[in-house]
């Protein structure tokens, strides 16, 4: 492997200075970026689409869909290529992969259009079906899209198969990304096929949200700089790794000095965030006042652009100072993290007290969590906290709120916390790197940036322009949440 700045490494730790005497937990805060790229081209799309059009998609659920999977077919170019399946009972191919030309989208429209509702869910089908239209089709960025509610009633219909089936993926350049219709739709199983099959989820409540999700997915595709990236964390001096808190699949070691993080891709100016909870032993006092590396970090991805598998790494220092020498107040940027990662866990405990009946214990949770975000002093948990407080409580208010809609709501948001990707339309904390966002900008009416007679690509305001609006949390501090430990076996958190 050869060294590349496609992706950049920044470390931080809550507390730069540590009394040398006595033991330590601090929190390391792994900061990647993905490099700045030219948009004014871009590469051709190839989508396979299947399309639920069983019983129970009967309704608004349906229409909303393939109004969707129209809009998707008015902003293709000549240059992208799509494939459409629809599923009920069976799989069947309402167009084979087609470049999407005029006449081609006036047909692909006019077929959607006719398609109705029947049968049962193959959603097992539909996706293998996906799949196979991209076996053969060249070029890097492929995609595998499911409209669907997700409540499979033909084929496989278990959880551990269909999330095994989205696994399957042709090759590493496809990925299956999901979107769930209605509020009755099953986020967990789409949430987990979508991850599986390296993709994303999207909670599509009405047609107006799917413009959004689609030049967010595609704009992020289009702009992806690294794909299958892996971290790998190495305590050193005695330090342990107590907890990755990501939502992410990490692998360790008995001894805690090893955790390796599996991350997805990496889109152009886009941002991650990982945080691992560290503890450092008792120092010598012949060490006070000077630097000690307490671990290396190292980040391998393959970089889309030179088709190269690369390399980039980074040293984690701390300082043992004598005791009343410590440093007072944490970082902030570290702080703001802790209470994302704090945030969406307890987005979690919430959803699950509520789906108990226990919707009293659910706005205890959110008001604990408006405590917690407050505390971190920054903009964005100021912010958060705000909305915790006005948003999120009107949906675990009561039964009726929270099966109306509130139930995928939290699910969708606290994903965004995760993946610190937008999933639904109320998600404003994450809009996306440059690219999508200007993608974004074309399927809202605006210029499209992607048009290939544009010298210079659109001005896309900051990326954290505001935040994800359904947060809770039901640990007030960060000790408070329960470790998960590392082991030789791998840990797949869904």
């Amino acid at each position: 492997m050869s060294k590349s700045n496609s992706v950049s490494i920044a470390t931080s730790l809550d507390f730069d200075k540590v009394a040398y005497n006595k033991s330590n937990i601090v929190h390391l805060l792994v900061s990647l970026r993905g490099k700045s790229i030219d948009f004014s081209k871009r590469k051709p799309l190839s989508l396979a689409v299947s399309i639920d059009v069983s019983g129970s998609m009967q309704g608004q659920k349906i229409e909303t869909a393939k109004s969707s999977l129209i809009k998707l077919i008015e902003h293709m170019t000549e240059q992208d290529s799509l494939a459409i399946f629809a599923f009920s009972d069976s799989v069947w191919q309402v167009i084979p992969m087609t470049k999407m030309t005029s006449d081609a989208k006036i047909k692909a429209k006019t077929a959607v259009s006719a398609l109705h509702h029947l049968g049962s869910t193959n959603l097992s089908g539909a996706t293998l079906e996906a799949y196979g239209a991209l076996k053969d089709v060249m070029g890097e960025v492929q995609r595998a899209f499911l409209f669907t509610d997700g409540l499979p009633t033909a084929g496989v219909c278990d959880y551990p198969g269909l999330i095994e089936i989205a696994g399957r993926k042709p090759s590493e350049k496809v990925g299956l990304t999901t979107f769930g219709y209605g509020n009755d739709h099953d986020p967990e199983l789409l949430t987990s096929m979508a991850k599986r099959g390296g993709g994303n989820f999207y909670f599509v409540k009405d047609i107006d949200s799917c413009a959004p999700f689609f030049g967010l997915e595609l704009g992020g595709l289009l702009s992806c700089v690294a794909q299958t990236l892996k971290v790998k964390i190495n305590a050193t001096s005695g330090a342990k790794i107590l907890e990755v808190m990501n939502d992410l699949d990490v692998e360790g070691n008995s001894d805690k000095t090893l955790a390796k993080i599996t991350l997805d891709d990496i889109y152009s100016e886009e941002d991650r965030h990982i945080l691992i909870k560290m503890e450092l032993p008792e120092a010598s006092k012949a060490i006070a006042k000077r630097d000690s590396k307490i671990a290396t970090v190292e980040v391998s991805y393959h970089d889309v652009e030179t088709k190269k598998d690369e390399t980039n790494d980074a040293k984690v220092k701390i300082e043992f100072v004598k005791p009343g020498e410590e440093q007072k107040d944490a970082n902030k940027e570290v702080k703001e993290q802790l209470a994302r990662v704090e945030a969406a866990r307890a987005q979690d405990k919430a959803r699950e007290m509520a789906n108990k009946g226990d919707f009293d214990g659910a706005k205890r949770v959110i008001g604990a969590a408006v405590i917690c975000c407050r505390s971190a002093g920054t903009t964005f948990a100021k912010t958060l906290a705000n909305e915790l407080e006005h948003q999120v409580m009107s949906f675990v208010n009561d039964a009726h709120s929270y099966n109306h809609g509130g139930s995928g709501y939290l699910y969708a948001s606290s994903i965004a916390y995760k993946t610190e990707r937008k999933t639904w339309d109320g998600c404003q904390g994450w809009q996306g790197n440059q690219g999508s966002q200007g993608y974004q900008g074309s399927f809202s009416g605006k210029s499209n940036p992607w048009d290939t007679n544009l010298k210079e690509p659109n001005e896309v305001p900051p990326q954290a322009a505001g935040v994800v609006q359904a947060v809770a949390s039901s640990q007030v501090a960060t000790s408070q949440i329960p470790e998960v430990s590392l082991s030789k076996q791998r840990i797949h958190r869904i």
